[in-house]
């Protein structure tokens, strides 16, 4: 009975530590993506708020083309700056950055449990099944603050899937 407990609870650990670090890559790769769309934003608006008016002045503005092509930037500077603003841009790359912290801890507290258990093989099946129910309970509490988000797409999440997959098979854990 005891063994087949320690099995339960390591297969139950590793699933769970599959799935926190799954949530950890994609928060990781989804903000990267708003992080880039951050970037480009407030990267856009700085150039085109700044170099109008320090070159305002300068004979290069007098050139046709380049009139045009800082109409065009200006003019994408405003609307990106408007289109983050109205996203919450900031406010999603914060939550995913949580997102990430939370379950990339997760990952590796359920990682050491786990090479407990592998060290220790007649571990004590109360004591390490009521530690794995706080690893539970942590994981359903962060399960519930992932955020909601358009740019979280099959692609993504199979990538993800892939990465994790690929850290899984380079670690000395396995089921």
């Amino acid at each position: 009975m005891a063994d087949s407990s320690r099995d339960e609870i390591w297969k139950a650990a590793y699933y769970t530590l599959y799935d926190s670090g799954y949530n950890e890559i994609f928060s990781d790769n989804i903000m990267g993506k708003w992080q880039h769309f951050d970037d480009l934003t407030k990267v856009l608006a700085a150039i085109t708020a700044t170099g109008s008016s320090a070159a305002a002045g300068l004979a290069i503005w007098s050139a046709d083309g380049f009139k045009q092509v800082w109409v065009v930037l200006a003019a994408l500077g405003v609307i990106l700056s408007i289109t983050s603003a109205a996203l919450r841009a900031p406010e999603r790359l914060k939550a995913w950055a949580n997102s990430k912290q939370e379950f990339g801890a997760l990952y590796v507290e359920l990682e050491t449990f786990m090479f407990r258990m592998r060290i220790n093989r007649e571990f004590s099946v109360d004591e390490f099944g009521r530690e794995f129910e706080i690893y539970r309970k942590r994981y359903g509490e962060a399960k519930q603050r992932i955020p909601t988000d358009k740019l979280a797409t099959e692609k993504l999440a199979t990538l993800s899937q892939q990465a994790l997959n690929s850290r899984i098979e380079r670690s000395t854990l396995s089921l």
